[in-house]
């Protein structure tokens, strides 16, 4: 029988009202300040529809830590951000994933870096990624109500169609 690996992180999942985390968690906050992060959602929430949102909060948990009786958010502080712009978001009951008091500057190093590099790395745009998404989207669009009234190249902050394609430059004559 394979020896298992202890976990990394003693943690469990609860659900929180999203009133309950009172801010980034000041070491993490003290880290982002030194590397001059501010992390704002990257996207206008104007551009996609609750439901969407709501689902990105699901499947991807913010990360907090308690705090006498609150919690403070030590990762996902993308998703927590775009959480509290969200309309009605103080009655918002959210998933998150409360890790120990207690971390170690390497796991509070893990998480950082998590957080910063992972994200661009798993999920950057590669040559064609756009048009197959474009295709993916029209065919959701038809069986997802929510995505019908949705501008796709402005709520992805590109268009599609050109991405990737070499422009041609006319020499002047």
């Amino acid at each position: 029988m394979t020896k298992m690996l202890p976990p990394f992180f003693e943690c469990k999942i609860e659900y929180l009202a999203l009133s309950a985390i009172i801010g980034i968690d000041p070491d993490f906050q003290e880290l982002l300040d030194e590397l001059n992060l501010n992390l704002p959602p990257s996207i206008r929430i104007t551009d996609w529809p609750s439901s969407i949102l709501i689902a990105l909060l699901h499947s991807h948990p913010i990360a907090v830590r308690k705090r006498a009786a609150k919690y403070q958010c030590i990762g996902g502080f993308r998703q927590y951000k775009l959480a509290q712009s969200m309309p009605d978001h103080e009655k918002m009951m959210i998933p998150v994933v409360v890790f120990p008091t207690k971390l170690s500057g390497l796991k509070k190093m893990a998480l950082l870096a998590a957080e910063l590099f992972l994200p661009s790395a798993i999920f950057r745009l590669r040559n064609g990624d756009a048009r197959i998404l474009d295709k993916a989207f029209s065919k959701l669009e038809a069986k997802f109500p929510d995505l019908q009234n949705m501008d796709f190249g402005k709520a992805m902050q590109f268009d599609p169609r050109s991405y990737g394609q070499k422009r041609e430059h006319k020499k002047d004559t």
